[in-house]
């Protein structure tokens, strides 16, 4: 089911303008949306990396990862 889907990546960020220096800036990615200032998605070949603000970033020691897939029930 997911096979087919695209993957997104989550990424937490303690300061969301100094992140987007750096995946604007160094890594030359395109930001393709912007929430409310607080989760800014790129765009990085077929899939979007998701950056969002936290308190806690850095303190996770988990990955997280988004499918984007339909409504439908398989």
């Amino acid at each position: 089911m997911l096979a087919n889907s695209n993957a997104a990546a989550n990424l937490a960020v303690k300061d969301l303008a100094r992140a987007k220096t750096f995946y604007e800036g160094t890594l030359g990615l395109r930001q393709v949306d912007d929430m409310a200032g607080e989760l800014v998605v790129y765009k990085s070949g077929d899939t979007v990396i998701n950056v969002y603000h936290s308190d806690f970033a850095g303190t996770n020691k988990a990955t997280a990862v988004t499918w984007n897939v339909g409504d439908e029930i398989a």
